[in-house]
């Protein structure tokens, strides 16, 4: 098989999980116990995992809260009617939660017609789905989809570069991955990732992020490549030395403080600027 038809066979098969993920979660939209127990069953493990924080950072508690939650809630119902690939990141359902999901749709789509059947007559059914077709057709239905669905996967699985197939598998945490990414940065710049992620999420290692920063300083400072952007990123409380602190604003730090407190990341490089312009003056 040529390689042009192995790749025609790949998009095929992730666009054909995508198709059967919306008929079988179509079929049971209408069951509003599904909805709850799916989506209570995400946040348990993401809280049992520790895992519920986001990425984004935000200052306050609260309102990290709930962009973490409604951030989870769009990622699960994104990830339940397209099986969109990007979802089994780490930052967002992780890839053992995206495969649970994929494979566990068949098995509680049966558990819920089943269900479903059991409180309604055959005529009732009949009317509810629009046709004559009977609880076993139903059934056929589900399975039929599922197999399908089943079988795209495994191509899907089995067409793709092998170096990616564990991350289907994969149990590490958004906290993990951040972790991860700056141990094993190979350069300065690439370690500065690590202060654009919520904190919380990199708290572990903040004793080690602080002695990264307060070692490389001094070099920085005389270079033309520590940016306004890469000043404005770095906590006030994890550099040691106020006089390398006061090179950094450029400004008096206590004032500049007082203004970052009111505001959040995004806004902190242009308090920045905005300070060392009246400084100037």
């Amino acid at each position: 098989m040529c390689r042009h038809h192995v790749q025609v066979l790949y998009i095929a098969s992730h666009r054909l999980i995508n198709k059967t993920l919306v008929s079988t979660r179509c079929s049971t939209a209408i069951i509003i116990a599904y909805i709850c127990i799916d989506f209570g069953i995400m946040y348990v493990v993401k809280i049992s995992r520790g895992d519920l924080t986001y990425c984004f950072p935000v200052e306050n508690k609260i309102g990290r809260l709930v962009v973490s939650i409604l951030e989870r809630l769009g990622a699960k119902t994104v990830l339940d009617f397209t099986g969109m690939l990007y979802l089994r990141h780490p930052f967002e359902m992780g890839g053992a939660y995206f495969s649970f999901t994929l494979l566990s749709t068949p098995v509680v789509c049966l558990y819920i017609c089943s269900r479903y059947l059991d409180y309604v007559s055959d005529e009732e059914v009949k009317a509810e789905i629009g046709g004559s077709f009977t609880p076993e057709q139903v059934y056929g239905s589900i399975i039929s989809i599922s197999v399908l669905q089943m079988a795209s996967f495994g191509l899907f699985l089995h067409l793709m570069n092998p170096s990616f197939r564990s991350t289907f598998l994969s149990l590490r945490t958004g906290s993990q991955e951040v972790i991860l990414n700056f141990r094993n940065a190979k350069t300065d710049h690439a370690k500065f990732n690590v202060l654009k992620i919520e904190e919380t999420l990199w708290k572990p290692i903040r004793e080690e992020v602080r002695s990264w920063i307060n070692g490389n300083l001094t070099e920085w400072i005389g270079s033309e490549s520590f940016s306004a952007n890469k000043r404005a990123l770095i906590p006030d409380d994890l550099v040691d030395d106020p006089a390398q602190l006061i090179q950094i604003r450029g400004v008096d730090v206590e004032k500049l403080q007082r203004r970052r407190s009111s505001l959040k990341p995004s806004a902190i490089l242009a308090a920045n600027n905005e300070a060392e312009a009246e400084a100037e003056s």
